[in-house]
């Protein structure tokens, strides 16, 4: 059985829109993790401030990470 601790994000595996887990790849900070899951829930359509209560950020915050996303397309993912 697999230990499901979640992240900071989400508290359990089952609860995280993410099919990949980014915990286990090597070189991905918090913040990258933030930003990916911004990137992902932005890609489903969701509003900026839902997306920035979500993380704990601002609503700015969510704005720069997807112009960080457009500019360098970090981990190769498409929005």
């Amino acid at each position: 059985m697999v230990d499901d601790n979640g992240c900071e994000l989400y508290p359990d595996c089952f609860t995280c829109p993410f099919t990949d887990c980014l915990i286990g790849k090597k070189g991905i900070s918090k913040s990258q993790l933030r930003r990916e899951h911004a990137r992902l829930l932005m890609q489903k359509g969701k509003p900026v401030n839902d997306i920035a209560e979500q993380l704990g950020v601002t609503p700015r915050q969510v704005l720069r990470y997807k112009q960080t996303y457009l500019v360098d397309k970090p981990l190769g993912l498409v929005l």
